[in-house]
């Protein structure tokens, strides 16, 4: 990648799922078992994950579980298999 330092990665579906249903856009790939989720922006990644761990964060919760799925599926993709 460009510059490594400016981004934040993580393998959490869960932290993924609720930033890209933020509005973040995020990168995947498949060099993992459950997927490495690439954002740009680390700081402000940086800070919207410890509002996430500290309970600060608020979205509806129906577009979390689609955007779950999304991941998952896209990750299972990536291996030949499907997340259902």
């Amino acid at each position: 990648m460009e510059n490594d330092k400016n981004f934040f990665e993580t393998t959490d579906t869960n932290i993924a799922a609720t930033l890209v249903t933020l509005g973040w856009p995020v990168e995947i790939t498949g060099h993992s078992r459950q997927g490495i989720f690439i954002f740009k922006n680390k700081e402000e990644m940086e800070k919207l994950v410890a509002d996430y761990w500290a309970h600060k964060l608020s979205v509806s919760p129906l577009k979390l579980l689609t955007t779950w799925k999304e991941l998952k599926n896209r990750v299972a993709s990536m291996r030949g298999g499907y997340f259902g």
